[in-house]
């Protein structure tokens, strides 16, 4: 199966690390970069993905929700028995080393990131 349509967008939620704010900025755009360059860096200082949530906490378990939502239906083969969709896949999980305080990083309170930057769970979807 290619994952290659797959987009992620994780909103990450917030909580309690962060940085001051002191600055002045010209316009709207220059402070939301500031803040967003900002919240990254301190995000993923440290972070390795490599390293599953559940590492923290003596937790064993990780809560994944899934859901897989019919898109289009892109050919059906009634001889062959084969039919091919479009479907979206999403998984949702707590990290939570990838939690900050909103009103102390520009109350940003989602960030957009490829899916190769956070530990991601290992799935397999099969086909029977």
């Amino acid at each position: 199966m290619e994952w290659n349509w797959l987009h992620l967008f994780l909103i990450l939620l917030n909580s309690n690390r962060g940085a001051s704010d002191n600055h002045s900025f010209a316009n709207v755009a220059d402070y939301f970069h500031h803040h967003n360059s900002a919240l990254h860096r301190a995000l993923f200082a440290g972070y390795r993905k490599e390293v599953s949530p559940y590492s923290e906490k003596g937790r064993h378990d990780i809560p994944i929700d899934v859901s897989l939502s019919y898109a289009r239906l892109v050919s059906l083969d009634q001889v062959e028995e084969v039919v091919h969709f479009i479907v979206f896949f999403r998984l949702i999980w707590h990290d939570g080393r990838l939690e900050w305080s909103t009103p102390l990083n520009g109350h940003i309170n989602h960030i957009y990131m490829p899916m190769d930057y956070v530990w991601m769970p290992q799935i397999t979807v099969m086909n029977e």
